[in-house]
């Protein structure tokens, strides 16, 4: 009788899941998930086909951490700040106060992950149940999930670590994890905004046969939703897995404490095309003094990956991805409630999503050889600027007071508009029109950053950041 049961209230959640998404996408709020790949494997499109801009944060410890008011109040502040992606670890294994109770790691309610401890065959239908609210409550406010499964733990050179390292390498054999992998693909199939993260903070290493065999095991079950990996940092995904000879790897992730201009230019030159996001960099209020995440460095990090040829980015912020949890809290650190208005969150969320969507963002082509910014592009670890490919927009970010010449025949048309996109405020004001011909220099207002946009003037675009565009 309790297996019958259970099968009905696993067919009421999937009813429900889908009457819930049929409502959202009738009344046309959000994306229609799940997303996909673009026309031109650059971007992601909905299942509408529009072009999707990811505006994400990352709140690792969401699910396990919080109970569901504190949840609504998290997610009702980063829609206001236009986030639509979230980043997740279900389940949680370390960072979560429920992970120091004797018999844990267990979520706000008590509920432990696995019925038999560091054994995936034993999925707790409890904790599971709960993080399913999380995730379509989070469809309820427009945002996908991008859930960690079996988060491996940051790479320290030990075997016992901040995540599931040693319990995987220990306790649980191949067959095991492909075993949980089908029964996670299984799970959420019919959620459908979803997208599946593999590894975390670690490359494959001493893991690969496991975490492939998860992987794997998602996919022989759900094989709609993309899926990516988070690798150690200094590397993307696909540094430690092979893109076009590993199925399951569908979405690439850059990650990086350094350059990201730099890196994401690797991410957009490699083949088979395939679509990346900046997965993590530093995070505001994390790191020491000579790579404090510091809100200029937060809003430049995005910047340079966006005009790098991803199709997005994910925030973070040092109070608020683990909400406290122990055992980093408090030890000097803000609370995680006030923490979400700090403002790298503030200034960069809702201004860098309204100004790439008042453009054709998802055509852009990164100014790789420098033919866009032809001088005053060593700024700092550079200037990252793009183009589309039918020349009507070019946008660069200028972290600082400085000066640079652009070659405006890359703009099409005769006359190129030029205007000044404030990225702390998110306001514009028109500079100039100019002829698409020759080269012009342009000095940014003030010591702060900026970002320049050229349009095509015939096209009659809007103040950069006013206006959302559909895609074509």
């Amino acid at each position: 009788m309790g297996c019958v049961m259970c099968m009905m209230d696993a067919k009421r959640l999937v009813l429900s899941a889908v009457v819930l998404w049929a409502g959202i996408a009738a009344a046309g709020e959000g994306p229609a998930y799940p997303l996909k790949v673009g026309p031109t494997g650059r971007y992601l499109v909905d299942q509408r086909g529009a072009p999707v801009f990811i505006n994400g944060d990352s709140p690792w410890s969401l699910a396990a951490q919080l109970s569901r008011e504190d949840v609504d109040l998290y997610l009702r502040n980063r829609a206001a700040l236009g986030v639509n992606s979230l980043i997740v670890t279900i389940p949680e294994g370390y960072y979560a106060d429920g992970c120091r109770d004797e018999d844990g790691p267990n979520d706000h309610y008590g509920n432990r992950p696995f019925l038999t401890r560091g054994r995936f065959t034993t999925p707790n239908p409890a904790y599971f149940e709960h993080a399913d609210w999380v995730i379509r409550r989070a469809g309820e406010f427009g945002m996908q999930v991008l859930i960690s499964p079996m988060y491996t733990g940051y790479d320290s050179g030990k075997v016992d670590t901040d995540g599931w390292h040693k319990v995987i390498l220990q306790d649980n054999s191949v067959a095991d994890c492909r075993w949980y992998g089908r029964w996670i693909g299984a799970r959420y199939r019919d959620f459908p905004n979803l997208i599946y993260v593999i590894g975390n903070d670690r490359d494959p290493g001493d893991l690969r046969e496991k975490l492939d065999a998860l992987a794997e095991g998602i996919r022989a079950k759900d094989p709609n939703h993309l899926m990516t990996y988070h690798a150690r940092p200094g590397h993307s995904s696909a540094d430690v897995w092979e893109l076009g000879q590993t199925p399951w790897l569908t979405l690439n992730g850059t990650y990086t404490y350094g350059n990201v201009w730099t890196q994401s230019l690797q991410d957009y030159g490699r083949t088979p095309t395939t679509p990346f996001i900046l997965f993590e960099s530093r995070y505001e209020n994390e790191g020491g003094d000579a790579d404090k995440g510091t809100v200029l460095r937060v809003r430049r990090q995005a910047y340079q990956s966006v005009l790098g040829g991803s199709c997005g980015h994910h925030y973070g912020n040092g109070p608020v991805w683990h909400m406290n949890a122990a055992p980093g809290y408090p030890n000097g650190k803000a609370p995680w409630r006030p923490s979400l208005d700090d403002p790298g969150a503030r200034t960069l969320l809702p201004n860098i999503k309204k100004l790439f969507e008042s453009r054709a963002w998802y055509r852009l082509a990164p100014d790789r050889d420098r033919t866009l910014i032809v001088r005053g592009y060593d700024v700092g670890d550079g200037i990252p600027a793009a183009c589309t490919d039918d020349g009507g927009t070019a946008i660069a970010y200028l972290p600082t007071e400085c000066t640079v010449t652009v070659a405006l025949s890359r703009v099409s048309g005769s006359e190129a508009r030029a205007w000044w996109f404030n990225p702390r405020d998110g306001g514009a004001s028109e500079i100039g029109r100019f002829p698409t011909q020759g080269e012009k220099e342009f000095h940014s207002p003030s010591a702060e950053d900026w970002v320049l946009v050229l349009d095509d003037a015939s096209r009659n675009l809007p103040a950069p950041g006013t206006v959302r565009l559909g895609g074509d």
